[in-house]
């Protein structure tokens, strides 16, 4: 959901003069080509939509009454019309009515202009324009006339009201709606020169030379890449010229995101990401015409190996300003299957959710208390004869223990082995002294470390005789090993996950090996293998 703007007295007053002057306008517009479909939702949320509930912000919401448009709680996100998306996939007569009957009575409630901000009539206009077959289907006269002059309205006043999303990728889809617009209507060609001059400045400031966001949010890249995508499509169909700068940025982000995927499609859940729209991911990579690989670089800050039907992604790179304590933190997928997971960005249900999302112990890594933001994160990939290895690790525990955390895990080229070694130790003399004064806190004890293994809600845990082994048993009966050396004590202790277009975070469970670090260096190995028979 767009965020509310934050204007100042002049830049709100200068919104709606802009507004209400565009939607006075009388200009009924043609397409230059007809637009195709580039996103497509899914069919069973468009049923769960004709029975009143809708995806908002992340989370599944009932929206009842005649008209959603009294919804006060979730208007804004209504009116960008996502929903559509779903309803398009769904497809049937009952579908279109009711995507015709909300489209039409948002024009005669708000068409001229009431409570428009850029940001969200960006995203209508997206929308209505991938949507335009599905929605003048059956249209004929005076409501064909009035969606196309809403269009031309809402084009003409973003046309205006760009300029006041700040710099930023909110800044980059406001004018990404906005070019595909004037590449789809005829009759506006005068606006286009300065609306894609301000676009491809805004592109510059946001993505950088290898297809990165400032953010590191995979979720928010890929929004940001079917945006940019969606412009590029306009442009061919309209036979225009694609601009150098456009088709660069598309190069080199249709890879990253591709090392950001699970076998399922959906994205690394880290850094605030909860996975993703996988069906409009996979739309705007194919439209993208980019088959460049993933590759075994750094993608955003992300390691990714894939060998066999084995996935592995882990956090390399230091978090963001607000981001997530998920440095070190893996994922591992097996074919379609989601089998090591984080337990999501809780920001849809809540302050208390979205802080406990952030933390580390949210995260499949080792977790100690007292820590902080790392000030380094290292991180090394090293081929080797039958495998890969990751070495990763990061300084976040140093200032309070005086520990240094690195893991080192080998992935064998079959992808049915991961190997694992955890290392907690002290670099130099004051480190030492730290670490010294922590054990002498916890009475001789040691200091607590807890590595955790998130899993997906539909992996099963088998306890086995052996104390040393579980079995984790996918949802296809597929069985994995986690076992360990004997240096910390597993648990099986409660977890969530958060998803999309839930009504509340699902329960799944974490595998927990718990130790104590006594000494300047402690080390503790684990190993996941396919079982066999």
């Amino acid at each position: 959901m767009t965020a509310i703007p934050d204007w100042t007295a002049r830049e709100a007053f200068l919104n709606r003069f802009y507004a209400r002057r565009a939607g006075r306008g009388r200009k009924v517009p043609s397409f230059a080509a007809f637009p195709e479909p580039a996103t497509m939702g899914e069919a069973d949320r468009g049923r769960q939509i004709l029975d009143g509930k809708f995806v908002l912000d992340g989370r599944l919401v009932e929206v009842l009454g005649a008209s959603i448009w009294h919804n006060k709680l979730y208007g804004a996100a209504l009116q960008e019309c996502d929903w559509l998306n779903d309803l398009a996939a769904l497809g049937d007569q009952k579908a279109r009515a009711r995507a015709q009957a909300w489209v039409w009575d948002w024009i005669a409630r708000f068409g001229r202009g009431e409570g428009w901000t850029p940001q969200s009539t960006a995203r209508r206009l997206m929308n209505w324009l991938h949507h335009a077959e599905f929605l003048l289907q059956g249209m004929q006269g005076p409501a064909q006339r009035n969606f196309m002059q809403s269009l031309a309205r809402q084009t003409i006043y973003l046309a205006r009201a760009w300029q006041f999303v700040p710099v930023g990728q909110g800044r980059v889809s406001t004018l990404a709606g906005l070019n595909a617009a004037l590449l789809a209507l005829d009759g506006l060609s005068r606006l286009r020169p300065k609306a894609e001059a301000a676009f491809l400045r805004a592109l510059s400031d946001v993505v950088g030379r290898e297809g990165q966001i400032a953010s590191r949010n995979p979720a928010e890249a890929a929004v940001l890449f079917c945006d940019i995508v969606g412009v590029a499509v306009r442009l061919h169909a309209t036979g225009q010229a694609m601009p150098p700068a456009l088709q660069n940025v598309i190069e080199v982000m249709a890879p990253l995101l591709r090392g950001l995927r699970h076998g399922d499609g959906t994205l690394a859940r880290l850094q605030g990401s909860n996975g993703g729209n996988p069906v409009a991911l996979d739309a705007a990579l194919a439209q993208a015409g980019v088959r460049a690989p993933a590759g075994a670089r750094l993608h955003m800050g992300f390691a990714r190996i894939s060998a066999g039907r084995l996935v592995l992604i882990a956090d390399a790179a230091p978090a963001p300003a607000g981001g997530h304590a998920s440095a070190t933190a893996i994922e591992i997928s097996v074919g379609r299957r989601l089998l090591v997971t984080s337990c999501g960005d809780g920001s849809p249900f809540g302050t208390d959710w979205r802080q406990a999302g952030r933390g580390a112990a949210s995260h499949s890594t080792l977790v100690l208390e007292g820590g902080a933001k790392p000030a380094e994160v290292m991180y090394a990939r090293t081929p080797m004869d039958g495998g890969t290895r990751l070495e990763l690790g990061h300084d976040g525990w140093r200032a309070a223990h005086g520990l240094v955390h690195a893991r080192q895990i080998d992935v064998d080229i079959a992808g049915r082995v991961v190997m694992a070694e955890e290392m907690l130790m002290t670099i130099d003399a004051a480190d030492q002294a730290r670490f010294d004064r922590a054990l002498v806190l916890s009475g001789g004890r040691g200091v607590d470390f807890a590595l955790r293994f998130h899993l997906h809600p539909d992996v099963t845990v088998v306890p086995q005789d052996d104390p040393l082994v579980l079995n984790l048993v996918l949802k296809s009966g597929e069985v994995w090993a986690l076992s360990h050396d004997g240096q910390a004590r597993m648990t099986v202790e409660p977890s969530v996950y958060v998803e999309n277009g839930v009504a509340s975070p699902r329960s799944t469970q974490q595998v927990v090996l718990m130790g104590r670090a006594m000494s300047y260096a402690t080390r503790m190995r684990w190993a996941l293998g396919r079982a066999t028979g």
